[in-house]
């Protein structure tokens, strides 16, 4: 089965023309889906690579190669109304992200965390009538959502 984080990797990745129709596909028949590691033969197989897709898909009994992105997502449509396995070779180079992307995903998600931590010690606040906590708390909050607008 193809897991939700494998779609996710695959969409982080830079696809190939017509890429996204069939991972759109392939991702409703997830099932039906398993990755490989090397590019099986003799077995319903789609390779995602850099320069293109290539399928190898049986339609009326006998394997049809394909390679263009129409003629793939009309097969898999065929294909997956049938219950039998696709295979998924993935041929993609890493997407290599920058440090300052890392950085600053980092520090958003830091941001974040303090959000919804000072909103649970408000509510906690609140529970024990604290009001100076709240209102010092709330202070917080405000300037920390004043900066993510900035």
């Amino acid at each position: 089965m193809l897991t939700m984080a494998q779609i996710q990797e695959l969409r982080m990745k830079i696809l190939p023309p017509g890429g996204n129709s069939i991972v759109d596909i392939l991702h409703q028949y997830r099932e039906q889906v398993t990755v490989t590691t090397i590019a099986l033969e003799n077995v319903p197989l789609v390779i995602i690579a850099k320069h293109g897709i290539i399928a190898r898909i049986p339609i009326r009994g006998s394997a049809r190669k394909l390679s263009q992105p129409e003629e793939i997502a009309t097969a898999l449509k065929t294909f997956f109304s049938t219950r039998d396995m696709l295979y998924l070779y993935i041929n993609l180079p890493a997407f290599v992200v920058p440090s300052y992307v890392d950085e600053l995903l980092n520090e958003l998600t830091n941001r974040d965390d303090r959000k919804l931590e000072l909103q649970k010690m408000i509510d906690e606040a609140l529970d024990n009538k604290d009001k100076l906590a709240f209102l010092e708390l709330s202070r917080a909050l405000a300037m920390l959502e004043q900066q993510n607008k900035e």
